[in-house]
């Protein structure tokens, strides 16, 4: 039957709630794959996603289609599609257009569609289900499933290999710290954050965790979000502010000591200012901020080094925590030294202990709750043993047998 493809082409003209209905029927073919595959429609159908992505901004139907593509891009062979999907614009050809149009929509005016916008982007890179109060209202209720083992792994594996692409790598991380400048608003840097610190932090990736954290403007960034007076920026900023102790450490690259050697008092004392207004019943902030002090006081190699001060037109900050350093541009900068992967896992490891705040403060004033520890993983950062022993073909059938086959999980192209 072509009532999948009727329903999906013709979701602009339809009317009042049917746009609503139309993805919640879509949804539930997709998660409920014994009388019905979905998955394999869209794959016949290949027109789908891409006019999903075009309707998107229609304000009328911004819900519903976002709620669709959540759904159809949590399955790593639809994800396969539109990551492999190229387009030819001004002569020149350009790699998964539809990434890059759900990048723009991060930047519309219009809060809901900015969020929703995020949201798939999170699906996309971290394969992370939305489940938001205002999903679980909007679903009634209704079942959510979960990606086996093997499909999750290689749902991050197929968007790792597209990020191995050095164009791709330095296009994407460039938007993402688009997202971070002082212009935009505190609950899209605080949602940008989250979703960059879910990424470094798993074990799939990893060799992408480790070109980041050696990457100079990658640090100088992190320490300007740590002075944000919105208390949430600043407890998210260092749960990504600490990735780097655990990529570059203990023998940092010369860039990353040349901006924490001037800088490592006003860090300790803003990292003891945490520690000391933080809930933390496990002692669990208490081992990290001891650690990555120890580190710091340990770098007394003398080197050149690089002068971080606040530029003459900005306020001084009379808080003890804050941090001095420059306002150049730093979005994707990506040096040669960052490309090589690391020869072995790095000697230093954290358990990263993520913290929090309440949602109820996202505006510019500091937020007055205090942060507390909200989970404490056992996640270290070291490569996916998956990345070995695991076989693509396990998540696929039929004739993409064969395709997965021929790209085996070390192969550059998604």
């Amino acid at each position: 039957s072509d009532l999948t493809e009727v329903l999906v082409l013709n979701i602009r003209r339809l009317g009042f709630e049917t746009p609503k209905l139309t993805a919640r029927i879509v949804q539930f073919w997709l998660r409920d794959s014994s009388s019905y595959d979905a998955i394999r429609y869209f794959q016949n159908h290949p027109q789908l996603v891409p006019h999903l992505i075009d309707s998107f901004p229609i304000s009328d139907v911004t819900i519903p289609v976002s709620n669709i593509l959540k759904e159809a891009l949590m399955h790593p062979e639809i994800l396969k599609m539109m990551l492999e999907r190229k387009e030819t614009k001004g002569g020149n050809s350009l790699d998964a257009p539809g990434l890059w149009k759900i990048m723009e929509y991060t930047r519309s005016t219009d809060f809901g569609t900015a969020s929703e916008a995020l949201a798939i982007l999170d699906v996309i890179v971290n394969c992370q289900e939305d489940l938001s109060p205002e999903s679980e209202r909007r679903e009634k209720g209704g079942g959510r499933h979960a990606l086996s083992q093997d499909k999750l792994w290689f749902h991050r594996n197929l968007f790792k290999r597209w990020l191995g692409v050095h164009e791709n790598e330095i296009h994407f991380l460039s938007e993402i710290h688009s997202l971070l400048r002082p212009e935009e608003s505190p609950a899209t840097k605080i949602h940008v954050l989250n979703l960059l610190y879910k990424m470094l932090k798993c074990p799939d990736y990893f060799h992408i965790a480790m070109r980041y954290a050696n990457v100079p403007e990658h640090l100088k960034l992190m320490m300007r979000l740590l002075e944000a007076k919105n208390r949430r920026i600043q407890v998210v900023a260092y749960n990504v502010f600490k990735i780097f102790f655990a990529c570059a450490f203990p023998d940092p690259p010369e860039g990353i000591a040349q901006i924490l050697l001037p800088n490592k008092q006003k860090i300790i004392k803003f990292l003891e200012a945490l520690k000391k207004s933080t809930i933390d019943r496990n002692g669990g902030i208490q081992d990290e901020v001891d650690l990555i002090n120890s580190q710091l006081k340990k770098i007394q190699t003398p080197v050149s080094t690089i002068r971080v001060t606040k530029p003459p037109g900005e306020a001084k900050d009379p808080s003890p925590s804050a941090l001095h350093v420059s306002s150049e541009d730093v979005n994707g900068a990506i040096t040669k030294e960052s490309r090589a992967a690391p020869e072995a896992p790095p000697k230093l490891r954290l358990t990263l202990s993520e913290i929090s705040v309440s949602d109820g403060n996202q505006g510019d004033n500091e937020d007055e709750n205090v942060p507390s520890i909200i989970s404490r993983t056992a996640i270290v950062l070291q490569p996916s043993e998956r990345d070995a022993d695991l076989q693509p073909s396990a998540v696929n059938s039929g004739a993409s047998n064969a395709e997965t086959k021929n790209n085996p999980p070390g192969s550059s192209t998604p």
